[in-house]
């Protein structure tokens, strides 16, 4: 009896510790209303930023639709997200690269454009509290689900919503945290997700903070463990040497697939490159190219997106 009884506990251990490392929890107040302000900017858009509804794409099965994720900031914050001006990536809008491919055919696929938002705060949604974590070395001990998984979570339910509507073709595409969560979700649903066009991927703050902060390293090494699972992963890899938050180096762990194209960008010359508002001459950081009109145009006469598209179908 008592051997029995040890034994339900060290199951209950088990079960309590998977849980865990899962980070399966509920999520923090406020998270609907949250999730619900958000949603009300989803939306098609054609090359201009134009707004469109679905019932306007009469032939949803030949669709190449591409889902647009914006990056991110800290877990204790909202972020962002309008569509309207095309480039302007710190209002969570894709770059021109991405918008000009509103309905340009891939093989017999016609591509459709959706801006998704999708950044609700982490669990940890008080200030005092992320910085508490921030601050922790020991691995898993966030209290919950971090942002970057809970957007994971929203895309791959935006996606079993678009089949049920009739759409079969899925490319992932976004900028620094959006980037990376579509690279995540490619590892682990190949069968939904037929690849990815990832701008920058980062999802830890910058080489300097995940330095000072460990919680933010923590958060990175988790991602990697579960990207790096993966036998495949098709996706398409722009990044700038100048990057302050991840750099060919320390995305490295991309390098073991062979049917992953990575770009380096060291021939634009941030000086040179500008804002898609033109509001500034040359650019601060590498980070910040994505919405360049100066990467848009590298993209297009080297045909680097539609040459991958294409080879994806």
């Amino acid at each position: 009896f008592d051997s029995l009884v040890e034994m339900k506990k060290l199951l209950g251990i088990v079960v309590l510790g998977l849980l865990i490392s899962t980070t399966s929890f509920g999520h923090y107040e406020g998270y609907e209303k949250d999730l619900a302000k958000l949603s009300k900017a989803n939306t098609f858009i054609d090359n201009k930023g134009k707004k469109y509804t679905v019932d306007e794409i009469k032939d949803k099965k030949n669709t190449l639709l591409i889902i647009w994720s914006t990056g991110e900031g800290g877990d204790h914050q909202l972020d962002k997200c309008s569509f309207k001006n095309i480039g302007y990536t710190w209002e969570g809008a894709p770059p021109a690269a991405i918008a000009n491919l509103h309905d340009k055919k891939i093989k017999d696929l016609t591509v459709k454009i959706y801006g998704l938002c999708s950044g609700v705060k982490g669990d940890v949604k008080k200030g005092l509290k992320w910085l508490k974590f921030l601050k922790q070395k020991k691995p898993h001990d966030y209290p919950g689900e971090y942002k970057n998984v809970k957007r994971q979570n929203i895309t791959l339910n935006k996606i079993d919503e678009f089949i049920v509507q009739g759409f079969e073709n899925f490319v992932l595409a976004g900028h620094s945290g959006g980037g990376w969560l579509s690279l995540n979700l490619l590892s682990r649903y190949p069968d939904k997700i037929k690849g990815v066009i990832a701008f920058e991927p980062a999802m830890a703050g910058t080489f300097k903070e995940q330095k000072k902060w460990p919680g933010m390293h923590i958060m990175r090494n988790n991602e990697i463990s579960i990207i790096t699972q993966a036998k495949s992963l098709k996706a398409l890899v722009f990044n700038h040497p100048k990057d302050s938050y991840e750099n060919e180096e320390s995305l490295g762990f991309l390098k073991k697939y062979d049917d992953l194209k990575f770009i380096s960008l060291g021939n634009l010359k941030l000086r040179t490159c500008q804002y898609a508002d033109q509001g500034t001459d040359g650019l601060r950081d590498g980070h910040d190219i994505t919405g360049s009109p100066c990467l848009t145009k590298y993209i297009e006469e080297n045909h680097l997106i539609e040459n991958y598209l294409n080879s994806l179908f």
